[in-house]
This record gives C-alpha cells, structure tokens and sequence, in this order.
C-alpha cells in the first residue's frame, strides 16, 4: 500500500472520476473532492471496492474555507496531500453568442479561484 495522498477537485464524476480510479489503481490514496457530496462517496465507495483507498470530501472551489476545510479532512483522514488535481470548473453550455459579460465574470472566477485555492492551501506546508 502506498502512502501517497492525491485530491482530485470535481472527482465525484466525468473525467475527475476517471482520474480519481486512475491514481487508486496506481496505488494512491485518493480524496475525492466534489460539491455533489452524494456522487463523491458513491465513487469513493466504486474505488474502495476495487480495493483502493478513497475518501469523499464535500468542497465548493470558489470559497477559500471550503477549500481549507476540505484539505485539513483530507490530511487528517489520509496524511499530506502530495498531488492536487485542479479537475473542478463551473460551466453553463450554450451557444457562445448567447454568453454575456455575468457569464464570463463567473465562468472565469470560478475557474481561476478553484486552480488558485486548492494548490495554495495543499501546498502550504
């Protein structure tokens, strides 16, 4: 067993849920940090079947508390976090003509705060 710890933001499904399976099967330790708490633990559960070590961890990228809140679970369930990947974003599909200026602003904040946070505060060591 590996005592390596990586934390996957937007873990709970799509391709952050594939990462999360990819680093269990290499041995990881894995949190799997998502907003859909509900989605985390049942891929937390899918991984942990599989023999692998996972956890789920309720995070909302764009708040700092959540992301330090998130990370002090994840360091107190599973030791430091070595690896962070930044999978979570917020998107609204539409066509892009269809887009205004609120849009922009939120799909740009969202996005930029969740790489920021989660890397600074895992990194803070």
């Amino acid at each position: 067993m590996s005592n390596r710890v990586a934390m996957v933001t937007g873990g709970a499904q799509g391709i952050g849920k594939g990462i999360a399976t990819t680093l269990a099967e290499a041995g990881f330790k894995v949190a799997v940090a998502d907003l859909n708490l509900p989605a985390a633990e049942q891929t937390a559960k899918e991984i942990g079947a599989a023999a692998g070590t996972a956890i789920a961890v309720e995070i909302d990228v764009t708040r700092t508390a959540s992301v330090e809140s998130a990370v002090r679970a994840v360091e107190a369930a599973l030791g430091p976090v070595e690896v962070v990947v930044n999978n979570a974003g917020w998107d609204d599909f539409m066509p892009f003509v269809k887009t205004t200026e609120e849009f922009w602003t939120r799909f740009s904040t969202s996005t930029s705060r969740a790489r920021y946070g989660s890397s600074r505060q895992s990194c803070r060591g």
